[in-house]
């Protein structure tokens, strides 16, 4: 019998970890190898506990990001077709009077200098301005459904999200430099959150694929 693993009171032998023996009840002193291991095993467990909660934190950057991507579409969407149809009456309001002639030879200049009639350059204008929104509902619905998959592949949907996102700053860098400036602090933040998403995500895969 081993007597590391026998009951000091009744000599019976206890299963390993065992605090209590289980036929007499006598508390019974943990043997330094299964103190170490039961060490071992708590500090494996909080470190997972951490990583899971830094992943649930990442996924709620994911989430945030398209709450933001949704509210901010719908916000600057009424405020460009707001200030597009105030244009429109504006311009319409002084060639309302034009004759039959005058409204061609208006068409025909706006045509020469844009490429585009009036109605063209309307229908341009509005449709530019419903893309916009468009564009914006489709970017936060990928933000979401990264989101949702971030809870079974934390690590891919985080990733991919920090590049989406940095693409999309590059690409209205490119289309307009001075939206770079705007809301730069909430940028920030939001690079910085995906960004500790991607590193809490890959950390703790790195503890799934440990031995």
């Amino acid at each position: 019998m081993d007597e590391n693993r026998a009951c000091p009171r009744c000599r019976a032998v206890r299963g390993p970890g065992e605090s209590f023996c289980s036929a007499c009840g006598f508390k019974i002193q943990s043997t330094p190898q299964e103190q170490r291991d039961r060490f071992d095993r708590l500090r494996s467990i909080s470190v997972k506990q951490g990583q899971l909660r830094k992943i649930r934190t990442g996924r709620g950057w994911i989430l945030a990001v398209s709450v933001l991507t949704l509210l901010g579409g719908l916000f600057f969407y009424f405020v460009a077709k707001s200030e597009t149809e105030r244009q429109i009456r504006d311009a319409e309001s002084r060639i309302a009077g034009a004759t039959p002639e005058q409204r061609a030879e208006f068409d025909a200049n706006m045509k020469k200098a844009t490429g585009m009639t009036w109605d063209e350059a309307v229908r341009h204008d509005r449709g530019r301005v419903a893309g916009l929104l468009a564009m914006n509902l489709v970017l936060a619905a990928v933000y979401f459904g990264l989101y949702l998959w971030a809870r079974s592949q934390p690590f891919p949907a985080a990733l991919i999200a920090l590049l989406v996102y940095l693409a999309v700053l590059v690409l209205n860098a490119i289309l307009d430099p001075n939206m770079l400036a705007q809301g730069w602090l909430v940028k920030i933040f939001v690079i910085v959150g995906l960004g500790s998403a991607v590193s809490a995500a890959y950390q703790h895969r790195k503890l799934q694929e440990a031995p």
